[in-house]
């Protein structure tokens, strides 16, 4: 309590100094400017400082550059624009090579050197129960009736080399 008596007494005796002293209360002049550009500005001459500042900087669109391409890479915008715009994609691919394949027996199967794939895999592996069909299939030895007979013979309507068939019967 006593630091703030004696600031007190000093600021009257520097009052009483200086011949006295007046508040004077002063409303500050501030000037309200709008701003169509980017830059640094100030108030003028006779303002105490800015007050309201509106801001309307236009600005332009981006310049984009639309292009096409016909192979796969990394592209970029030239020098003078800001990005692309439209790209336009144009890659001819070949079509696949594929392999056609006859299956006879269960296993895993690929595409040989060459080929990208398998394309028609037809398989023809012998059932374990019923057989696939019944056929009237010429023999060489009637010890084959009742059994299951893998067909390399011309294809014909009723029957397809590579398929298996039960022999019915035998004719000699």
């Amino acid at each position: 309590m006593d630091s703030i008596r004696m600031r007190i007494r000093a600021a009257d005796t520097l009052r009483a100094a200086l011949g006295g002293t007046k508040l004077i209360e002063k409303e500050a002049a501030l000037q309200d400017i709008e701003v169509s550009e980017n830059g640094v500005y100030a108030a003028e001459a006779g303002y105490d400082g800015l007050g309201r500042v509106t801001v309307a900087v236009e600005t332009p669109p981006p310049a984009l550059q639309d292009i096409e391409v016909s192979a796969n890479g990394v592209y970029a915008a030239e020098e003078g624009y800001d990005g692309l715009g439209r790209v336009t994609v144009s890659i001819e691919t070949a079509p696949p090579a594929l392999q056609d394949i006859r299956v006879t027996q269960n296993g895993i199967y690929a595409a040989d050197v060459g080929y990208d794939g398998l394309g028609h895999v037809t398989v023809s592996v012998p059932p374990s129960g019923e057989p696939i069909a019944s056929a009237v299939l010429p023999a060489p030895d009637a010890a084959l009736a009742g059994k299951i007979y893998l067909y390399t013979g011309e294809a014909t309507d009723d029957l397809t080399s590579g398929d298996y068939y039960l022999c019915a019967e035998v004719e000699a």
